[in-house]
């Protein structure tokens, strides 16, 4: 593959995902998360991050339990969409429906035990958002918590070098690089030099570096070839109005954004943001994507 392949948007979520899958990492963040937690307690840790095995399957950035009484769902953001808190509840119920599963527990009989559940939002994008939590009830139900709620902690930075603000440096250093470079092979090698230059991440960096390369470097470029295909769609809307003929093309746009958010691990938001649509025109695509 041609060495200037442009850099997925999503990646720094994929490093993500990657640091914390290893042992030590994901020790090091439940210290962040936890302070109190013991060493039996890190002992217990085991991963539960759902996994997309189907083409449209329910997968999210990090999940984990310790023991069977506390379990975390975290989400790395860098693009800001309330509709996070909706995705937490389903990954949530997702996890809670394949650990009841796993575990042989009967729910029509007796009272059961079920891991307390903790969400965070780790985000990392240019947006100005001072909320330290999300609401359920507060975004979606006027407040009324009595329906239901999930509240998401969303966490912009926790300061003193640990690796969860390591993650959240790499995130800056591949901005700004990205903004340099754009989203090329020189944009990966400058992110991986400074940050091990500079102590970020740098022992996950060093040991892997070939994969997250590779990583950066492969991932399909889904948002430049999509952008494309809005692009020549776009030509064909203005050529297709000359003629009167501008039936389907709400259907077209659809099949991509489907795609884009089936196929490409784009949220909603997300692919529309990508493909260009006017804001005042995306509600009616919320409405038949959601």
């Amino acid at each position: 593959m041609n060495k200037e392949t442009a850099i997925k948007r999503e990646i720094k979520d994929s490093v993500f995902t990657a640091l914390f899958s290893e042992r030590k990492y994901l020790e090091e963040l439940c210290r962040v998360l936890k302070p109190d937690v013991t060493d039996a307690e890190l002992e217990s840790l085991s991963i539960v991050t759902i996994q997309n095995i189907l083409v449209d399957g329910l997968y999210n950035d990090l999940g984990f339990m310790i023991g069977n009484y506390i379990l975390y769902i975290i989400e790395a953001q860098s693009t800001w969409s309330v509709n996070i808190v909706i995705r937490t509840a389903m990954y949530y119920f997702e996890t809670l429906r394949k650990y009841i599963a796993e575990n042989n527990i009967n729910i029509y009989g007796k009272k059961i035990k079920i891991p307390k559940p903790v969400f965070y939002v780790i985000y990392t994008g240019k947006e100005n958002h001072a909320e330290d939590h999300i609401s359920l009830s507060e975004e979606f139900f006027d407040g009324d918590s009595s329906v239901m709620d999930v509240k998401v902690k969303v966490i912009h930075s926790v300061g003193g070098g640990n690796i969860l603000d390591q993650y959240i440096e790499f995130t800056k250093i591949s901005d700004e690089q990205v903004k340099l470079y754009g989203r090329t092979h020189k944009a990966i090698v400058e992110t991986l030099r400074l940050c091990i230059e500079n102590n970020v991440l740098k022992d996950f960096l060093r040991s892997k570096e070939t994969e997250v390369i590779d990583m950066m470097t492969t991932l399909f470029d889904e948002e430049t070839v999509l952008k494309a295909a809005f692009a020549e769609k776009d030509r064909e809307t203005a050529e297709a109005k000359e003629a009167g003929r501008l039936e389907g093309e709400e259907n077209s746009r659809l099949l991509i954004l489907g795609h884009m958010v089936k196929n490409g691990g784009f949220t909603i938001e997300k692919a529309l943001e990508v493909s260009g649509i006017p804001k005042d025109e995306w509600k009616k695509y919320i409405s038949k994507l959601s």
